[in-house]
């Protein structure tokens, strides 16, 4: 084989690893994996599953009279039956990284595959199915079955978690509650082995002088004439449950002073101590702590998104972010580590997917818990979660015909593949989708799924649609006029006075973004620059703005604030030299929606997706597509 290939693949290979998060190497990518969601514009998610809704023979009792559609309720019950049934085999994460300076986008997948194996002394059981279409689907398309239970990564729900801590408190109480068995229901072999039982008790007790600190039932050499028949079995060397249970009542009831331990083949009694019983029971909980710790796993990533709770992370899982992190102090590592936890704390992702209806329902039954009956208490439990959610699906066919149109991913994405604004890039470490195109592995969907949201949303926003290029069903450019909230301006080409005024402060010579080859990942979607920085563009004709004169600075708010006849001239005074504008304030709703538009119009010019808080999102954002029911959509609002 030629050196280059040689070199070639094991760089593929050694790329790979960044974005194949395996059960060994995730403790390695869990402050990455957590870094980058802090940072990134917005998520794309994808999952694959051991079994999937079974197709309808015949018309569900949710369907209408004719047959033809469900009702949105039926079919989240049917979604939810197959979710608490199947399991989430496999996740892909694609997060997006935006630089607002070159109009670029960065986009790092990685893969994952989840292990459904609980760790059996958490005390909590986790049953599930495999659907043999599905698994039939999965081997075809290159999943290997074993991945999960070799590769995958441990994880405990919400649910479970808190399952795990009650199973441990009802324990403490569990031996006062079991019930006892009455001497009348005892048979005569059992009289006989509790009695003897009792001698054994009390001669120990009554010893004097150096003795034993403890007594085990049945003792090492064995219990004399042990060997009986009868539901007591031999207890001559070992004890069955049903003996310990007998030994356990026992001292419980006649030696108030004592405790019984239960051993694998025998029962140890020791002296009552207050200190050391209150010691082994917070030495129980730390063990559980530990326990769920261990378990966690993907949880960790998923509290991340939802701003959830990441105190009992310990901060040194951060130290491979911080550069020079051999020399870092404790203050310095822990200070990193609540600023993390800080912001994504403070700014919940926003979450992308296509189809996402299904995948919502079934991450929520993995990793939070038991889904509610009603869809509109998943609905609001949904958006407590993630205040915004984005459905490719549902942009793509936004206001298309009842028939259902074709709207797969990879459709989608071939439809809008000439499109080459805004730009895209794989980032280098996480190139293995650049070479192979694995359908149906969850992590190459995410990456089609990210790529599809920033082209889609482009082409959304009213740009003119690539030339010959089939579309079935990529939904025209939306007029907001038809919105019910009437917002200020039009996603696809109205221009509010606003807007007109705030683009002669930008410099129309500007060089277009778009043709940019180069990237960073250190701009956030939301764009938090002053306003006097947004307008320090100057017009070919204009003089360089001296920004650090306060006249300089009422000249140019003042441009922006020119009143008409119908505006109040506000800040004016009676003698005031009507020539001269006046000075706008920067805390008043017209300035705001000034500093918006320049915004949103920087934004458009950079070819970039229009901010999460514009109304653009009010048409699309929320909202689920669910073909084959009456409703048609699952708006989250």
């Amino acid at each position: 084989m030629p050196h280059f290939l040689v070199f070639f693949h094991l760089n593929s290979k050694a790329r790979s690893l960044n974005m194949d998060v395996t059960r060994q190497s995730f403790s390695q990518h869990l402050p990455r994996l957590l870094n980058d969601l802090a940072k990134s514009s917005f998520v794309a998610v994808d999952l694959e599953f051991s079994g999937i809704v079974p197709r309808q023979s015949a018309p569900s009792p949710g369907s209408n009279l004719w047959g033809e559609k469900q009702t949105l309720q039926t079919r989240y019950e049917e979604v939810k039956e197959a979710a608490d049934t199947y399991q989430v085999l496999q996740i892909g994460l694609t997060f997006a990284m935006e630089d607002g300076e070159t109009g670029t986008y960065v986009l790092r997948p990685y893969n994952l595959h989840i292990n459904p194996v609980l760790d059996e002394r958490l005390g909590v059981e986790r049953r599930w199915s495999y659907q043999s279409r599905a698994v039939e689907f999965l081997i075809k398309n290159g999943f290997r079955m074993e991945a999960p239970f070799v590769e995958g990564l441990p994880y405990l729900s919400r649910l479970e978690e808190q399952l795990a801590m009650t199973k441990l408190a009802e324990s403490e109480n569990s031996t006062a509650k079991i019930a006892d068995i009455k001497p009348e229901n005892m048979d005569p072999e059992s009289h006989t082995f509790v009695a003897k039982v009792r001698g054994l008790i009390d001669s120990w007790i009554d010893e004097i002088g150096d003795k034993e600190e403890y007594l085990n039932i049945p003792e090492p050499g064995g219990l004399e004439n042990g060997n009986m028949a009868g539901p007591l079995g031999s207890w001559r060397f070992a004890l069955n449950s049903y003996q310990k249970r007998l030994v356990h009542q026992l001292v419980r009831a006649e030696y108030p002073s004592l405790v019984s331990i239960s051993r694998k083949t025998f029962v140890q009694i020791i002296p009552y101590n207050k200190q050391r019983e209150e010691y082994i029971r917070v030495d129980k909980w730390r063990t559980l702590r530990e326990r769920i710790v261990q378990q966690m796993g993907f949880r960790w990533i998923v509290e991340g998104m939802v701003g959830g709770d990441l105190s009992a992370m310990d901060p040194r899982v951060f130290l491979p972010c911080i550069p020079d992190s051999a020399t870092v102090d404790a203050e310095a590592l822990s200070n990193y580590s609540d600023d993390l936890r800080s912001k994504l704390k403070s700014r919940q992702p926003v979450l992308v997917g296509h189809n996402l209806f299904t995948d919502l329902i079934n991450f929520y039954k993995c990793f939070i818990g038991n889904l509610p009956d009603r869809i509109e208490d998943f609905k609001e439990a949904i958006h407590s979660l993630f205040p915004l959610v984005i459905d490719t699906k549902y942009m793509a066919t936004h206001n298309c015909s009842s028939v259902t149109p074709s709207s797969s991913l990879a459709e989608i994405n071939d439809n809008l593949a000439m499109r080459k604004t805004p730009k895209i890039f794989i980032d280098p470490e996480h190139d293995k989708y650049v070479v192979e195109k694995p359908l149906h592995e969850a992590g190459y969907d995410s990456l089609l799924t990210a790529k599809v949201l920033i082209k889609l949303t482009v082409e959304l926003q009213g740009e003119a649609p690539i030339a010959n290029v089939p579309r079935p069903c990529i939904a025209q450019p939306v007029v907001l006029d038809d919105w019910p909230r009437a917002p200020l301006r039009t996603a696809s080409r109205m221009r509010s006075r606003v807007e007109n005024k705030a683009k002669k402060l930008i410099d129309i010579g500007e060089p277009d973004c778009s043709d940019s080859q180069s990237f960073s990942s250190s701009t956030s979607i939301f764009d938090r620059r002053s306003s006097s920085e947004l307008v320090a563009i100057s017009t070919p004709k204009q003089s360089p703005v001296d920004w650090s004169k306060e006249s300089e600075v009422s000249r140019i708010r003042s441009l922006l604030s020119t009143p008409t006849q119908s505006e109040p001239l506000a800040g004016r005074t009676h003698g005031t030299d009507k020539s001269q504008p006046p000075f706008m304030d920067p805390s008043s709703p017209f300035w705001k929606l000034q500093e918006r538009a320049m915004i949103q119009h920087k934004r458009k010019r950079a070819r970039l997706i229009p901010q999460f808080l514009d109304d653009f999102w009010g048409i699309y954002g929320n909202k689920l597509r669910v073909f084959g029911t009456l409703e048609e959509i699952c708006d989250l609002n």
